[in-house]
């Protein structure tokens, strides 16, 4: 005995047509059900994209959203990105290299709403550091005017390698103020290294933009910054 409800339904449909016994309220019935099927399938083809004919992003109920990604196509000395406030959280990964031709690395700062605040005002972040040269590394603190958030592989180093960073920003909208965590790896010269990050922003005000910075010289192109927010 068959359990598909559809497979049950032609087959009775197509035996009712045989013996001329189906009733009026069976065929609506099946008209009905027809309907809806055609419905779903419509609604079904808007959903798919023509190039690969595969759900588009927009129509998944996924607990996060893309709100930028892009690969550079030329050296820039900052991004700009502006930040909905219809989310909960926000976390921003990448893989970025410097093209400072006097660094091995350099570094890569977040600063939020425009806010170049004087330094040891607006911005503090505190860290663990550890390389392939020693193991363990120190702790270090630092107040900015920035957040440091990664260090980029820049131009002394071998061109294959770059710095690679994931960055948490919880309740980026809230009263309180704005805390970062973050992850990063690069290579200078010879050398793997390795840090954790904590960073604050001393400001009750909800994040509207996010602006990536380096210490010198420019980001380069090839770089991968995305953004998403976490519902």
């Amino acid at each position: 005995m068959t359990t598909n409800r559809y497979g049950d339904m032609l087959r009775e449909f197509y035996d009712g047509m045989k013996n001329d016994n189906l009733s009026s309220v069976r065929m609506d019935e099946i008209q009905r059900v027809f309907n809806e099927l055609s419905a779903r399938e419509d609604k079904y083809k808007s959903w798919l994209r023509q190039q690969d004919n595969k759900i588009g992003f927009e129509n998944l109920a996924l607990p996060f959203e893309p709100i930028y990604s892009n690969v550079l196509e030329q050296d820039t000395t900052s991004l700009v990105i502006p930040v909905a406030g219809n989310y909960h959280h926000l976390m921003i990964m990448g893989q970025a290299r410097g093209n400072d031709p006097a660094n091995q690395y350099v570094g890569g700062y977040l600063q939020f709403n425009a806010d170049t605040s004087a330094l040891n005002t607006n911005y503090s972040f505190v860290g663990v550091y550890g390389d392939s040269s020693m193991g363990g590394g120190p702790f270090f603190s630092a107040p900015t005017y920035r957040l440091y958030f990664t260090s980029m592989t820049a131009a002394l180093t071998a061109a294959s390698y770059s710095g690679q960073f994931v960055v948490f920003i919880p309740h980026y909208t809230s009263n309180y103020y704005k805390t970062m965590l973050a992850l990063t790896t690069h290579r200078a010269g010879a050398v793997d290294s390795v840090s954790f990050l904590s960073g604050r922003w001393l400001d009750t005000s909800p994040i509207n933009t996010v602006n990536i910075v380096v210490s010198s010289g420019m980001i380069e192109k090839g770089s991968l910054f995305s953004v998403y927010g976490i519902f």
